[in-house]
């Protein structure tokens, strides 16, 4: 599962890079101040799929004379995390054949734990057993990238196995600039392997720019045409697709894509994708949503709901309703702690094509893995008939297990949610992870309700907030313990056996149902709704009277 982005050093007195170049172009600015960002992304080629984003360039200001930037790999890192002794090991599968193919190049024989250049040999007693492909120490172990123009099946690739269950491996990318900068992308990330070999791969799918302060006509970036942007060699920026917008090169007599095409000018606001041949088809434009307004001149937007949805999610709180409390309500709220009733103020629809983009693709990777499993399951949030006639629910993909779900939080924090996406580092922060460091969300609004707060200021002060986001579940582990193994459970996720958790407390407890996923593409925030809280007095006072009612140890 993709979850780490690229993370530059400071610049280093290095000598010019050697290694592969994966990715070379000029830019400037027609006007001073132009910002500019580029990123790549690696795509999972293995049955686990998922992707793996590296930032190059971070909102950098461009100058108006041409640029060149120059990308390389430079060395693949592989970590083992977890020696416990002489029988725990991770083994690298055929070193002498397989190996590790880098463009279809084994580069295995080159590793060697760093801190060992000039000294590396077969004096070292480390050295037999890493060349026979047994990573037997706790460490990290370096491969060299050679300079080559090879052409392969696939970017990266290699097997790897764990001696004994548990094994916690994880496998680096180290790119470096013209300049020395570095960069460290984590391509797995503390997996745990399986006993007997698995193949991982990658590929470079995608190159992505992004324009952020257009300003009219005259303020644009251009990328040189005559040198294009090569990607292994590849000039791809005739695949350039603007997001949001669906324009390329299948409609090559829209007046945007000629503007790129024949001049190379990046005239508008946005993100722009380029994919390499080979890659196309997986990372073809994805459609927006029909009932959306966005439009190019905006990379995110939030959109004043139609008074019918707004009815259909106010009686979607009311159904999703229940009268459990437990523990995660905030004693601040009052002695009884009573769960409200909800009064929709506002709905603001998110229309971010940047979030949209990635989550409409790992929800297709998903779909793809879970061909031929039963994903049989109702959820509350399906169960209200003025819901389920908006066009947003007749949209979702049930053979992913897409469904909409609940997220309390606060309205000022919602905003930036649907502006820059979930912060899988943030998880747990605000209350507990019995299933995991990952993103929770439940199917009863009083549910969501017990993380909600309401802004001290600004505009929403003194209302409360929850998203309805569309989360992709695909095939769940089903759990009702008292008291979860969540290391087993997670797990069962970095592994690749399942995409999500249902974790049923309504079954060990007498309380809510909680489903938890652990990859930010699975989850798309829809809508945000502005609340009040409303006491209700005959709801108060029958909880009072079932002093039996069970409370959530979560």
């Amino acid at each position: 599962m993709g979850c780490a982005a690229a993370k530059p050093s400071r610049p280093s007195p290095a000598p010019s890079p050697v290694g592969c170049k994966l990715l070379e172009f000029k830019v400037r600015g027609s006007k001073p101040g132009r910002e500019f960002s580029a990123e790549m992304c690696f795509e999972r080629g293995d049955h686990r799929g998922g992707s793996v984003p590296a930032q190059l360039v971070t909102k950098q200001r461009l100058p108006t004379d041409w640029k060149m930037l120059s990308f390389y790999a430079t060395k693949v890192v592989f970590e083992y995390h977890n020696d416990q002794g002489p029988e725990h090991n991770v083994h690298v599968h055929d070193p002498q054949g397989a190996g590790v193919k880098f463009l279809g190049q084994n580069i295995y024989p080159t590793a060697k734990p760093p801190g060992c250049e000039h000294n590396w040999g077969p004096e070292q007693h480390t050295f037999g057993a890493i060349q026979r492909g047994h990573l037997a120490w706790r460490s990290k172990y370096e491969m060299d990238i050679p300079t080559q123009d090879a052409s392969a099946s696939h970017f990266l690739e290699f097997q790897v196995y764990g001696s004994t269950p548990g094994r916690l491996f994880s496998a680096y990318l180290m790119l470096q600039d013209e300049r020395g900068q570095t960069w460290t992308v984590s391509l797995l990330k503390e997996i745990s392997l399986p006993v007997k070999p698995e193949v991982f791969c990658f590929d470079v799918s995608q190159v992505a720019f992004t324009y952020h302060n257009d300003e009219g006509p005259e303020f644009n970036i251009h990328v040189d045409t005559a040198q294009g942007v090569r990607l292994l060699n590849e000039n791809i920026l005739g695949s350039a697709v603007l997001i949001g917008n669906n324009w390329g090169p299948e409609n090559g007599d829209n007046f945007r894509w000629r503007a790129l095409r024949n001049d190379g000018t990046f005239a508008w606001r946005g993100k722009y994708e380029m994919t390499p041949r080979s890659t196309f088809k997986v990372m073809e434009a994805v459609q927006m949503p029909t009932y959306w307004q966005v439009d190019h001149t905006s990379l995110s937007k939030r959109v004043q709901e139609t008074p019918e949805t707004c009815d259909a999610i106010q009686e979607l709180l009311n159904r999703t309703w229940e009268s459990t409390v437990t523990r995660d309500r905030p004693k601040a709220e009052g002695a009884d702690r009573a769960v409200k009733e909800f009064q929709v103020v506002q709905v603001l629809r998110n229309e971010n094509p940047l979030l949209w983009t990635p989550y409409c693709r790992e929800r297709e990777r998903v779909r793809r893995r879970c061909e031929g499993k039963d994903l049989s399951g109702e959820l509350k949030t399906g169960l209200c008939d003025a819901f389920r006639q908006t066009p947003g629910y007749a949209s979702l993909k049930a053979e992913a297990r897409e469904v909409y779900l609940f997220h309390g939080t606060r309205p000022s924090a919602a905003n930036v949610i649907c502006s820059s996406d979930f912060r899988l580092d943030f998880a747990g922060s605000h209350a507990g992870m019995m299933y995991g460091k990952g993103l929770y969300f439940a199917e009863a609004s009083s549910k969501a309700d017990e993380y909600a707060s309401e802004d001290t200021d600004g505009i929403y002060q003194g209302l409360f907030c929850m998203l309805l986001c569309r989360v992709t579940l695909g095939d769940w582990i089903y759990c009702d313990a008292v008291k979860p193994d969540a290391e087993a459970l997670v797990r069962g996720i970095q592994q690749g056996l399942h995409d999500s958790i249902l974790g049923d407390r309504e079954k060990a407890r007498g309380t809510y149902r909680e489903f938890i996923v652990f990859d930010n593409n699975q989850v798309y925030p829809e809508y945000i709704i502005i609340y009040k809280r409303l006491a209700s007095r005959a709801r108060v006072m029958a909880e009072a009277a079932d002093a039996e009612e069970p409370t959530s140890n979560i």
